[in-house]
C-alpha cells in the first residue's frame, strides 16, 4: 500500500469520525430541544464511545503501518536516547558533587583506592622477591 493511498485512507477515516460526531451532536441537540423526544443524553455516551474507539483504532492502525510513522518513531527513540544519555551524565556529575560535599567516597574513589592497593601489593611482592634473592646470594 502506497503512502498516498494510506493518506487518503486516513483522511476518509477522519471524515467518517467527524460525521459520526456530528450525527451524535445532532441527536443530542434534538433530545434537548424537542419536548416530544425527551431522552437521556447519557444513553448516547456508550454508542459515541464505541464509535470513537473503532474509528480511532482504524485510523491509528492505518497510520502505524506507514513509513512516516516508522521514521517518526525512530527519531523519537533517538531523541529519547540522547536525552537519556545527557540526563545520565548530569545525574552522575551531580552525585559525585553531592558525595564530595558529604565526604562520602564515590565509586570512582573506591576504584582508585583499589588500584592503589593492588599496585602497593605488587610493590611489596617485588620487594619480598628482591629480599629473598638477596638473602640467597649472601648465604
Amino acid at each position: 500500500m502506497t503512502e498516498q493511498h494510506r493518506t487518503t485512507e486516513i483522511e476518509n477515516l477522519w471524515l467518517e469520525w467527524n460525521k459520526a460526531n456530528q450525527d451524535l451532536w445532532n441527536r443530542m441537540l434534538q433530545s434537548w430541544t424537542n419536548p416530544t423526544r425527551q431522552g437521556d443524553i447519557f444513553s448516547l455516551w456508550p454508542e459515541w464511545n464505541k464509535a470513537n474507539q473503532d474509528l480511532w483504532n482504524r485510523m491509528l492502525q492505518s497510520w502505524i503501518e506507514t513509513e512516516t510513522f516508522a521514521q517518526l518513531l525512530g527519531k523519537a527513540m533517538q531523541n529519547y536516547l540522547t536525552m537519556h544519555d545527557a540526563f545520565g551524565k548530569a545525574l552522575q556529575e551531580y552525585m559525585v558533587q553531592a558525595l564530595q560535599t558529604m565526604k562520602i567516597a564515590s565509586a570512582d574513589d573506591i576504584t582508585r583506592l583499589a588500584e592503589m592497593i593492588i599496585n602497593l601489593e605488587n610493590k611489596v611482592d617485588q620487594l619480598a622477591d628482591e629480599v629473598e634473592k638477596a638473602s640467597k646470594t649472601t648465604d
